[in-house]
């Protein structure tokens, strides 16, 4: 039994295959953080640890807060995921990257914008679609111009040397 002969994908095809599943997930991610931002607006979503170590996203922002140096004595946290709604008691939402210390128990909060990303990604995205290949040939009729000079022989147009 002999092995059937695969199809090979030139490279200009492949390249351009990649460079789109690239923008796809740009745009996807662009997307999922953009609604993640709005949502946080309104609800805060983390997981806490029994050390009083946790990770979430809430008021526009994702963040990551710890104890440095150890829990205060008689503070006792739950464990595991919660989901709260967000209310004037919490920080206010936070439009830049920052970074809270507070000396009593060490506790330390680092605070990322949703924001910051999603712009990130988007700005990569757009750029992307700018960056698309040009196909070979005449930019008027699409006339094969590899080796000619002057004007396209098909419809007349000058000849552009790269």
């Amino acid at each position: 039994m002999t092995p059937t002969p695969h199809k090979r994908m030139t490279p200009i095809k492949s390249t351009r295959r990649v460079l789109h599943r690239f923008r796809t997930w740009l745009f996807t991610g662009a997307i999922v953080l953009t609604l993640l931002w709005l949502f946080s607006f309104v609800w805060i979503v983390g997981w806490q640890r029994a050390n009083g170590d946790s990770v979430g996203v809430g008021g526009g922002c994702f963040w990551v807060s710890s104890f440095l140096d150890g829990l205060p004595q008689g503070i006792r946290f739950k464990v595991g995921p919660y989901v709260n709604q967000r209310s004037a008691q919490h920080k206010p939402v936070a439009w830049w990257p920052s970074v809270y210390r507070i000396q009593f128990g060490g506790y330390m909060l680092v605070r990322l914008p949703v924001w910051n990303p999603s712009l990130v990604l988007g700005g990569l995205w757009v750029w992307g679609r700018g960056m698309r290949e040009r196909k070979p040939g005449c930019c008027k009729c699409g006339y094969t111009t590899a080796g000619l000079s002057g004007a396209c022989p098909e419809c007349g147009y000058p000849i552009q040397s790269d």
